[in-house]
């Protein structure tokens, strides 16, 4: 029972991972990385949680093209760090994969807001 229900977890967290051209199987490019990166970005800020974490329709809703909603203490955060993390996983989770930036555009944009805070060591 205890396998079975891990390997359900699992698959449900891999599941919540994915970019909305994959779970409508469409043609998958590196974008899908680009949208994943987006849910790196969720995780680091919420502390761990995945997006869409406990919402039974998850995979609708990326499907969908949903983005997901921060917890208000984190949306209503005044830290530069956050409120540029927020912006870059906005940029990162756009629901069409060809009108989403490159990696190398959200690093720019990183590197624009957050200056000397991060990527110290492109030195």
């Amino acid at each position: 029972m205890q396998e079975r229900l891990d390997s359900f977890r699992f698959l449900y967290r891999l599941f919540q991972n994915q970019a909305p051209e994959e779970c409508r199987n469409e043609r998958q490019t590196e974008k899908v990385d680009i949208y994943r990166m987006g849910n790196v970005f969720y995780y680091l800020l919420t502390g761990g949680k995945m997006p869409f974490d406990g919402v039974m329709d998850a995979g609708h809703q990326i499907c969908a093209g949903k983005s997901p909603r921060f917890p208000s203490k984190i949306q209503e955060s005044n830290h530069p760090a956050t409120i540029a993390l927020i912006k870059a996983m906005q940029m990162y989770h756009v629901a069409n994969a060809t009108e989403r930036p490159s990696a190398r555009d959200v690093y720019d944009f990183l590197q624009k807001v957050m200056g000397n805070f991060i990527l110290f060591y492109s030195h």
